[in-house]
């Protein structure tokens, strides 16, 4: 089958959920943290100007028109551009069971619809949740995915009987394309899904995935594939743009920190629980792939939760 076949196949065979959405407005010198979240963010922009920030990242300009689809896990906000941005609309009294998150003062800032949303392929879960990097797209010049999510927003806004199936069939929509366009530009940030669908690579990816805890190695998720050891590291590394062992380091360290910012587990505990025997190792891997270590991000997330630039959250 050919690399378009696959991702044809791939992109049909997603199944989304939509968690419910909050409207949300940074004013002035304000910043709406998003702290460490468990699946992968949506935001669209509706007015203003702001700035989309993720930890270990370089500032995004964000404006009206603009989507940023996050990835999991890692803790990133919005923050409102103080001048030269035009005044933000006037909100109104929001219908059905929207949450309004507001944060900072003044005319100018940024407007945004922001939920969380996952999608699953095959038997494994959470498939936006590995992105690289923040997917950002400017929908201005693209009349048709513009209409689609302000449809999704007109349907969240006047709920009816069946507005969940339909916001979840239209968040489908918007999600296929964006991921399409977003792999015709030659980025890699989802690289991977054009070959998810070769079973064998899928095979491992399920057990790193679905199983990060259990003591892969090479070897064994070259088992798994039926392949031999190098074929299955070189195939594999071609398609996920990163070797299988560093995946499963991702996969490992983006769970534990799920753990420390939703529970008060030790870190020896999330450390055993996530795969690693180590503690010492652990925090070593974990400082290095997020700046900060285990006891440092945790309370930094607990921070960014109850502080008073907090944002949306939930479990």
């Amino acid at each position: 089958m050919s690399a378009r076949g696959r991702l044809d196949e791939v992109l049909d065979g997603l199944t989304v959920e939509v968690d419910p959405f909050a409207v949300c407005e940074v004013r002035g010198d304000g910043r709406l943290n998003m702290g460490c979240q468990d699946k992968a963010t949506l935001h669209f922009i509706l007015a203003g100007e702001g700035l989309f920030r993720m930890t270990g990242g370089a500032d995004l300009a964000i404006r009206q028109g603009h989507v940023v689809l996050a990835p999991a896990s890692l803790s990133h906000r919005l923050a409102a551009v103080q001048h030269g941005a035009p005044d933000l609309p006037a909100c109104r009294p929001l219908e059905g069971n929207w949450d309004l998150i507001r944060h900072g003062s003044g005319a100018t800032g940024v407007l945004a619809v922001c939920g969380r949303v996952s999608a699953s392929f095959q038997d494994v879960d959470g498939v936006l949740d590995f992105l690289h990097e923040p997917i950002v797209a400017d929908l201005r010049d693209d009349r048709q995915l513009r209409h689609l999510f302000e449809h999704f927003v007109e349907e969240l806004a006047s709920p009816q009987a069946g507005t969940r199936a339909i916001a979840r069939a239209l968040m489908q929509q918007c999600l296929v394309i964006l991921l399409r366009k977003h792999i015709a530009s030659g980025e890699n940030a989802v690289a991977w899904f054009a070959a998810a669908e070769d079973p064998r690579l899928w095979a491992a990816a399920t057990c790193i995935f679905s199983d990060p805890q259990t003591h892969h190695t090479l070897d064994t998720l070259a088992e798994t594939a039926n392949m031999s050891r190098s074929a299955f590291a070189d195939h594999f590394s071609k398609a996920f743009s990163r070797g299988p062992i560093d995946m499963l380091r991702e996969v490992r360290l983006r769970r534990a920190a799920r753990l420390l910012a939703s529970n008060d587990a030790s870190v020896k505990a999330i450390a055993r629980d996530v795969g690693y025997a180590s503690r010492s190792y652990f925090t070593r891997a974990f400082t290095d792939a997020f700046g900060l270590s285990p006891a440092q991000y945790r309370a930094r997330s607990r921070s960014d939760a109850t502080g008073p630039d907090a944002g949306l959250h939930g479990g």
